[in-house]
């Protein structure tokens, strides 16, 4: 047998085994997919007459829906247009009310399909402004408590006026004090206002510390209006401290040393002593303790320093000491002040500024 003839022959039985599967296989799924896109179209239509038919009864139980159909129907004239039979037996059989119904939603629908294309989007203000509630009243503003008659813990009431008003800042959370109407963060500018402050702040003390009966009759109101008048005259009658510079001092030693230096410590030079306990104990660490600053007694060695190479300040007794309450004491020939702006002397209140200020640049 030569090779054509077994061509021949196998030739039908490939055709058969091959292509005719393949066909079959291919008109299988054609015919699945065309069933598909049918029972697809069929969903979609069964829901779209679903939701016409919820639309149509809830327009017909609506009185204002069948008032808008109505009016509808009566101001605007459609024109008319070619039906199909079938259509044309829908509206013999659908009343009048039911047509105007699908004619209202088909406008409507129309309308949303125009505003779906418009290239603006408007914002819905009825759904913006329908749910929102009336403008709620402004709250009442709080009224101050009257300063005249003050009820009193114990009972009963005292007519009281305010001299001293602690208040925080809102904004920067510090306290300030006001005194006759002026506020203060800080009194060390205003030695009026600090004199005054001190005072009512001695006598409550009383307040604080003291029961009533035990308290002591107080001084007449007349000093706290004095006080009050030359705070407010101060401003213009105050004289201005003196512009003139003490020169100073020289130095004790050509190193540059002034007494009053304070030591210099650093932790390089902290001496650790470490005892050995033997081999099974841990060893003793001791560390140098540091020595206490006297710095009260520092600037008054500074100031006396300064005194004798100043003679604009000869036949004054200038000292610095340490106070009780962990500050300083300034006393001025005799006379004793907690603060610097107190000294009534500008000459010497000048002098003590500047020495402080002085040692404070060398440490």
């Amino acid at each position: 047998m030569d090779f054509g003839s077994f061509f021949l022959q196998v030739l039908p039985i490939a055709i058969f085994y091959l292509i005719v599967p393949a066909a079959l296989l291919m008109l299988f799924f054609g015919v699945r997919q065309v069933r598909r896109r049918m029972n697809s179209n069929t969903a979609a239509q069964g829901a779209t007459t679903t939701n016409h038919k919820t639309a149509i009864s809830a327009a017909d139980d609506d009185p204002l829906m069948r008032d808008m159909t109505s009016h509808d129907m009566t101001s605007h004239d459609v024109s008319p247009r070619d039906e199909t039979p079938w259509e044309a037996e829908d509206h013999e059989q659908t009343p009048k009310k039911t047509r105007s119904t699908l004619e209202l939603l088909a406008q409507a629908q129309s309308e949303e399909d125009y505003e779906e294309e418009s290239d603006i989007d408007m914002p819905d203000i009825a759904a913006l402004l329908g749910n929102l509630d009336p403008d709620p009243e402004p709250p009442a503003k709080a009224t101050p408590a009257p300063r005249g008659r003050i009820p009193m813990h114990s009972g009963g009431s005292v007519q009281a006026h305010p001299i001293v008003t602690v208040m925080r800042d809102e904004d920067s959370g510090r306290l300030l004090v006001e005194i006759d109407g002026q506020g203060y963060y800080t009194l060390t500018d205003t030695p009026e206002a600090k004199k005054l402050f001190k005072a009512i702040m001695k006598e409550l003390s009383n307040v604080i510390m003291t029961p009533l009966e035990e308290q002591p009759a107080p001084k007449a109101a007349v000093a706290e209006d004095a006080l009050l008048e030359e705070l407010r005259t101060s401003t213009a009658s105050a004289p201005k401290p003196p512009t003139s510079e003490f020169v100073p001092p020289p130095p004790v030693d050509t190193g540059g040393a002034m007494p009053g230096d304070l030591p210099s410590y650093k932790m390089d030079d902290v001496e650790v002593k470490i005892e050995s306990r033997g081999a099974f104990r841990k060893a003793k660490v001791s560390i140098e303790t540091p020595p206490e600053l006297d710095i009260a007694g520092a600037i008054n060695a500074y100031l006396q320093h300064k005194l004798r190479y100043t003679p604009e300040m000869d036949g004054n007794t200038i000292g610095i000491l340490p106070s009780m309450s962990g500050g300083v004491r300034i006393m001025v020939n005799g006379k004793g002040y907690e603060a610097v702006d107190e000294i009534d002397e500008l000459d010497v209140r000048s002098f003590v500024q500047q020495s402080i200020a002085e040692w404070q640049e060398r440490q």
